[in-house]
């Protein structure tokens, strides 16, 4: 922020935000003598009870004395307190009066001389009021609506996950990781307007989010016997950076109108067709696989469970698909794939064999490396798993694609160290399986360090553009096996702003309590793994999108699975697609 007073200019950096030098409005009777007889101490912005101090150049006067000064905004005198001290005025008054953001106050001079003739002076400033950090409103029975269950047939077993007793609170934190405020509970159905502490001399905060909630996922076979019965207590605080400068509200908003179950029927004709198959992608599920040797085709009945194209939580959506599929007389595969997004419920796709195009061929699977289909659409793109069977990847064309406006992309993932504790990942388009795509990151670009308990991580500026930067602490009960329990993870996140992100951990009482002690475990002395990620602005399934991840010991003598948090990552992202049954 700038102040320009006549001949003499203020300039102030507030964060970020710079603003240009504001012109001065002024009002004057009587000659140009009184040029410059304002000096106004610069200001960075507001908050609390404030005092701005002002200098009267006696030299230009003239003879005049100042009898008072004022304060306005939009033409309303704040109250305050003036006090003079020879040529030093001080103007204290509680800053709330006035609105947060920037604001034109107007400072008016009322001056007279001693034959009683008066003057007046007025300047105008813009000045940035912050009292209050950006409002926060969950609406009623928002947590009750993450709670799910979702049903899969996988033909020899039937999965079930279930998402359930979803707990969300908040609370505010200094850029230090300090509380600041009492924790608010989501069902508080109230907007939370928090007053900033008058100590707090900083711009930067985090909102931290309690989440808790049970996972439990469990696979039936037919017969009735278990396959499995995995339960997983979830426990997240998710510390994420915000500037009270930035005034926009945060409003969490009941979303039931997202969520789409489609029944679906794709099939082919068995004459055409002889060594059909039908292949359904994990995600795709489906409640009923139908083979009728009375009738001329081969169907599956689709339940799908979507996110709704609307949707705008992700830039990009998962695409549900069923592929009919051979083998040709040369044993290479053909085939169509139906991309089951397009479709209404009640649908019905029936191929033939003219219909089936020769599979694009990738080669074998790679371990490190994700083939995907990006199909680009005006409302969201949509991201499909490619074809594999027998170590063979490939894709097949799309029978129901609105254009060809659609893109191969290969996600190249690799551990950069022996102990698997370094990965990079890199998204590239590619157009055929000589194409490596682009190259991944160099490790070495992870710059981070650990001092007691304060890490920094700094942005490697990868591309000339800001990362985003996150800190994750993995906190564990010391007296049982971690193979059996399910740690509780502190995710502290940058935005894309930041140059460095820096996080101090800080014992706080308030974990003993809260969702019924659900936190207890929060305590230096429990946090064992200390992950840190940096990846591009972007969604990780465009070109262009980098990540890099380093799994380190927080405390030395704790010991950890390499591929714990990369798995567990990947089996949230896995169980996020079905068909929700239960919400």
């Amino acid at each position: 922020m700038n102040f320009k007073l006549r001949n003499l200019t203020f300039c102030v950096l507030a964060l970020v935000n710079l603003y240009s030098c504001s012109q001065l409005e002024e009002e004057m009777n009587g000659e140009s003598n009184f040029d410059n007889a304002f000096i106004l101490e610069e200001r960075p912005f507001l908050r609390g009870t404030e005092s701005i101090h002002f200098k009267i150049n006696s030299e230009v006067l003239g003879g005049y004395k100042i009898d008072d000064i004022t304060l306005a905004v939009n033409n309303k005198i704040i109250s305050g307190d003036l006090l003079t001290e020879g040529g030093d005025y001080t103007f204290t008054f509680d800053s709330k009066q006035v609105e947060d953001g920037v604001q034109a106050f107007d400072v008016t001079a009322y001056f007279t001389n001693s034959a009683n003739e008066a003057k007046e002076v007025k300047e105008t400033y813009s000045i940035e009021v912050d009292n209050y950090l950006p409002a926060y409103f969950y609406e009623s029975g928002y947590a009750d609506q993450q709670n799910y269950e979702i049903k899969g047939n996988r033909g020899s077993y039937v999965s079930y996950s279930t998402k359930s007793n979803t707990e969300i609170s908040f609370a505010f934190y200094n850029n230090v990781g300090n509380r600041i405020s009492d924790v608010y509970s989501s069902t508080l159905n109230d907007t939370v307007r928090f007053l900033i502490p008058e100590d707090i001399t900083s711009q930067e905060f985090y909102v931290g989010t309690f989440e808790g909630y049970d996972n439990v996922y469990t696979d039936i076979y037919n017969n009735g016997d278990i396959k499995r019965n995995s339960i997983y207590n979830r426990r997240y605080l998710n510390l994420d950076f915000i500037l009270s400068s930035q005034k926009e509200p945060k409003v969490y908003k009941n979303n039931a109108s997202i969520d789409n179950i489609k029944k679906i029927t794709v099939g082919y004709n068995k004459e055409d067709i002889p060594d059909g198959r039908i292949n359904v992608p994990i995600y795709t599920l489906y409640d009923n696989y139908v083979d009728n040797s009375d009738y001329q085709y081969k169907y599956q009945i689709l339940d799908i469970y979507e996110k709704d194209l609307n949707d705008d939580t992700y830039s990009y959506g998962f695409g549900n698909t069923a592929t009919i599929y051979q083998k040709d007389e040369n044993d290479n595969y053909e085939g169509i794939t139906i991309l089951c997004n397009y479709l209404n419920d009640g649908d019905t796709v029936l191929i033939n064999e003219e219909d089936l195009k020769p599979m694009i061929n990738y080669g074998t699977d790679l371990e490190y490396a994700g083939y995907h289909l990006r199909v680009k659409s005006d409302k969201k793109h949509l991201i499909t798993w490619p074809f594999r069977e027998n170590n063979i990847i490939g894709f097949f064309d799309i029978k129901n694609k609105k254009d060809d406006n659609y893109e191969i992309i290969k996600v190249n993932r690799q551990s950069q160290d022996d102990h698997h504790r370094v990965y990079t990942t890199y998204t590239s388009v590619i157009n055929n399986m000589s194409d490596k795509g682009g190259d991944l990151p160099d490790a070495s670009l992870i710059n981070y360090t650990q001092n007691g308990d304060t890490v920094k991580v700094v942005d490697p500026m990868i591309d000339d553009k800001t990362s985003n930067l996150e800190i994750r602490l993995d906190i564990i009960d010391p007296n049982v096996e971690f193979y059996n329990q399910e740690p509780i993870r502190i995710v502290v996140n940058s935005n894309k702003l930041s140059k460095e992100l820096v996080f101090t951990f800080v014992n706080d009482s308030i974990y003993e309590t809260i969702h019924g002690g659900k936190y207890a475990l929060i305590k230096k002395e429990n946090i064992r793994d200390l992950d840190v990620r940096i990846w591009k602005d972007i969604d990780r399934y465009q070109g262009g999108f980098y990540e890099l991840q380093s799994y380190n010991y927080f405390n030395q003598s704790n010991t950890r699975s390499s591929n714990n948090s990369r798995n567990s990552y990947e089996n949230e992202l896995l169980f996020d697609k079905g068909i929700i049954i239960n919400r």
